[in-house]
């Protein structure tokens, strides 16, 4: 058994807090989470937004729907924190059971079969979602979907007079309180049924072990699908009636840095980090270099290891004495800590038989009041998870020390973790034999190191032939065998070696990862990126010539990128197409730059679509010695000859931002019929009184602010200043007040950036004549907020500019809402909501 305190002299001092013990004792005697909630709401300094009449009104909402019960199992999904914290207290109050759904895999065959499996386990149950989300169940048949937004709309007479009391379905102790999933990636989720009881316990068992008061700040990141985001940091909090902060998943995950700064400028003193991200914090911290080292009272043990499954309400054991135990035993690895009150832990030999010797692996088994009882509607499950005498088998392999620490020394069963998210090997295989994918081989099989290995020592040995497996040996005797799958194409030039250690530097990626074939856009680069890398590799080439943009967009890859440099004094011509994924089953989407010319805005909406090739056009007059186009049908015939080159086959899709919109619906009216998606993102057909607005010193306005040069309301100041000038004195001016650090990111000299706003006028003159005619089969409009010199609200955009699509299409255009403006709409803040409304609109159109 692993003892529930720390060994003698190594327990934290925070963790004798009486108030800690107090406030566990007072949460269980707690019948329900409702009760919980009360509890929270009656204890804390500051009311919570959330524990409102408005709460119990949104309960009465879902009361109000048709053929809902007691029984009814009410699937939860949103995308923010704000409306699942919402929503599932709705529930919680209306006495129902909530159920936390992770978001969908992107493989639509396999989602589909995930949505049929919840149908069938949960018998029909309620979904509660947003407008914004509904396409994700698929339009599968029989399913009950309900938006919040339709359910408050449809439902106000219901709550004329409300009362905090909870009137629904009362809950006792051993009911279900939440269903959580257990990872489900690739193969059937199992629903946890977590019980009121055993919340209780678990949130009392946290208070405890860890002393925490009201007085503490919670900061939660990850989705509340997560069961750590759930119970060690919401209802933790909640329970203390603490203050607890939600920021967005994307935010943090992306940004250690930001992490950090959280944590010092909102005070947290508790939060919760998965393996994968402490490991991206250590390794950003290694790299800084502190110019002065001192403690200033801060604790030793500010990282608390632990070990937690959805099972057990996440974390349930914890290592409160991190490093200072572990230094002192000499261990390599660090303990994850005794188990928290309410729980027992203990390893089991092969046979069943309990190791009671310290320090013997075996298998975790774990029991207890915060240990769930059953998988929902899976008995199966249930019963093959617990031993004969009701001990849960967690699958891990874990010994225990002579202190009673638990120490993890793998899985019994393979399992392999990506942040945060279990996948199970078997299941995968399962799921790729369904996929029946036609390259993919049962025998060709990658293994990564989580670090760059130094090689110390080689060995070659021949093995005889009869040593290969049978399909093997069929294709290496007929010489089928690719080798390309034996070995990486390792950088062999000198050229090729530099950017490869370019890359590694850049981009924190080990050297032996590193091949020929790989690619600046398989980094998820930014815009500001490429420029950089660019840059960079300027500098450590010793070149004077400077790398074209194109050179390197066209093929980013390292053998590429080395090739472009080799052959930069040879002539060049004109190529608009930039590859931004070459690679996917689907058919390619093509984009049509905006009146900048320019297609760095579409790299961040190429880092989420990656199941088709994806295209994007770039206008001419850029590098040196091109020509800028003089007219439309030049640009739209050019732009459509480079299409066809590159995809010969239909069916085609293009899009085009801004007034890149009117291009892709020239170009669509010439490829007829082959085409099967045509995509406005915020343009009307009809712009010529627009183009005539923009003169040389507007498109300067307009593109420094599009490359975040200057802000918004500095350019509308700026505007009748730069009129009353030249071109050349205009351009002094935009560079005085431009951002010099974004100067810097972006290379942009002044020659550059007159070249820039030049190629942008001259792009705006050749549609000063232009009016739209014909039209093509469909066009789908994606609009944001306009610019106000082009509309005086949404509205009156929508009503009285976009829907004139409709003059031009033989069929009623598809509006699609997008966040964001203008000028932002496909920016790092709002591009992942964009590509979702994206691929659902190429789906509706059947690609």
């Amino acid at each position: 058994m692993v003892p529930s305190c720390a060994p003698e002299g190594l327990v934290p001092l925070k963790s004798r807090n009486t108030d800690s013990f107090t406030m566990a004792a007072k949460l269980m005697v707690c019948q329900n989470l409702t009760e919980m909630l009360e509890s929270s709401a009656s204890c804390s300094n500051a009311p919570m937004e959330f524990y409102s009449a408005d709460l119990t009104m949104r309960s009465k909402f879902i009361h109000g729907i048709q053929n809902v019960t007691e029984d009814t199992v009410v699937l939860i999904y949103f995308d923010n924190h704000e409306q699942n914290i919402i929503w599932l207290w709705s529930v919680v109050v209306g006495g129902y059971l909530p159920a936390m759904l992770p978001a969908f895999v992107n493989d639509l065959t396999q989602r589909r079969k995930q949505i049929l499996h919840l149908k069938s386990l949960f018998k029909e149950p309620l979904i509660l979602t947003s407008d914004s989300m509904v396409h994700e169940f698929l339009n599968i048949d029989g399913l009950n979907i309900i938006t919040v937004e339709n359910l408050v709309s449809t439902l106000p007479n219901v709550v004329d007079c409300v009362s905090r009391a909870n009137f629904g379905h009362r809950k006792v102790p051993e009911d279900a309180a939440i269903l959580m999933f257990t990872s489900g990636s690739t193969g059937n989720a199992k629903a946890v049924v977590l019980r009121n009881s055993q919340i209780k316990a678990a949130v009392a068992g946290k208070i405890s072990h860890h002393g925490t008061r009201k007085s503490d700040v919670f900061l939660g990141w990850v989705a509340l699908d997560h069961v750590a985001s759930l119970c060690q940091i919401h209802l933790h909090a909640l329970a203390l009636g603490a203050r607890q902060v939600f920021v967005d998943e994307t935010d943090v995950s992306n940004s250690p840095v930001y992490f950090l700064n959280l944590i010092h400028n909102l005070r947290i003193s508790v939060t919760f980090a998965p393996n994968f991200y402490l490991t991206a914090l250590s390794n950003l911290l290694d790299k800084m270099q502190p110019y002065t080292i001192a403690t200033l009272g801060s604790r030793r043990n500010v990282v608390s290891p632990g070990f937690g499954m959805t099972e057990t309400c996440a974390g349930s054991m914890h290592n409160l004495c991190c490093p200072s135990y572990d230094i002192k035993m000499g261990f390599e690895f660090t303990s994850v800590g005794p188990c928290v009150p309410d729980m027992a832990a203990r390893v089991a030999a092969d046979d069943g038989h309990v190791i009671e010797i310290p320090n013997v692996p075996g298998s975790l088994q774990v029991k207890g009041e915060l240990v769930f009882k059953e998988y929902f509607n899976d008995p199966l499950a249930t019963s093959a998870s617990f031993t004969n005498d009701g001990w849960f088998i967690t699958g891990d392999s874990a010994l225990i020390d002579g202190s009673g620490y638990l120490h993890l020394c793998g899985r019994m069963k393979d399992l392999i973790i990506v942040n945060g998210v279990n996948y199970y090997p078997h299941e995968l295989e399962r799921a790729i034999d369904f996929s029946q994918t036609p390259w993919v081989d049962p025998y060709r099989t990658v293994i990564r190191a989580p670090e760059a290995l130094q090689l110390h020592s080689m060995r070659s040995q021949r093995s005889p032939l009869g040593y290969l497996g049978p399909k093997i040996a069929v294709e290496y005797l007929a010489g089928e065998y690719d080798t390309c799958y034996a070995t990486a194409a390792r950088p062999e030039s000198k050229i090729e070696k530099s950017i490869a250690d370019l890359f590694a530097n850049m981009f924190h990626t080990p050297t032996s990862e590193i091949g020929i074939d790989t690619s600046l856009l398989d980094m998820g680069v930014s815009s500001v990126e490429i420029i950089a890398f660019k840059s960079n590799a300027q500098k450590i080439l010793h070149l004077d010539q400077e790398i074209p943009l194109m050179s390197v967009l066209m093929d980013p890859t390292i053998h590429g990128i080395a090739a472009a440099i080799q052959q930069m004094r040879q002539p060049k011509q004109y190529n608009p197409v930039v590859k931004l994924r070459s690679s996917g089953e689907k058919s390619p989407l093509w984009f049509v730059h905006p009146g900048v010319g320019e297609v760095l805005v579409f790299l961040n909406l190429a880092k989420y679509i990656n199941d088709r090739p994806l295209y994007a056009l770039r206008a001419r007059g850029f590098e040196a010695g091109e020509e800028f186009f003089t007219d439309l049908p030049e640009i739209c015939t050019t732009y459509f000859r480079h299409i066809k080159e590159t995809q010969p086959w239909a069916p085609y899709a293009i899009a085009g931002y801004s007034f890149g919109a009117m291009i892709a619906f020239e170009i669509a009216k010439l490829l007829g019929d082959e085409i099967k998606f045509l995509g406005s993102f915020n343009l009307p057909p009809r712009i010529k009184d627009r183009m005539r607005q923009l003169d040389w010193a507007e498109a300067g306005i307009n593109l420094s602010y599009f490359l975040d040069l200057i802000s918004k309301e500095h350019a509308l100041e700026l505007s009748p200043k730069l009129h009353e000038l030249s071109y050349d004195d205009a351009l002094d001016h935009i560079m005085s007040c431009a951002t010099q650090s974004r100067l810097v990111e972006l290379s942009l000299t002044r020659n550059k950036l007159r070249t820039w706003i030049t190629l942008a006028h001259k792009m705006k003159e050749a549609a000063l004549e232009y009016e739209p005619s014909g039209s093509v089969a469909s066009i789908d409009v994606f609009h944001a907020i306009p610019l106000k010199l082009v509309a005086a609200n949404p509205t009156d955009w929508i009503e009285n500019k976009l829907s004139k699509w409709a003059d031009f299409s033989r069929e009623l255009p598809r509006m699609h809402q997008v966040d964001g403006a203008h000028y932002t709409m496909m920016s790092p803040e709002h591009v992942f909501t964009f590509q979702k409304t994206l691929q659902k609109a190429l789906h509706d159109r059947g690609l």
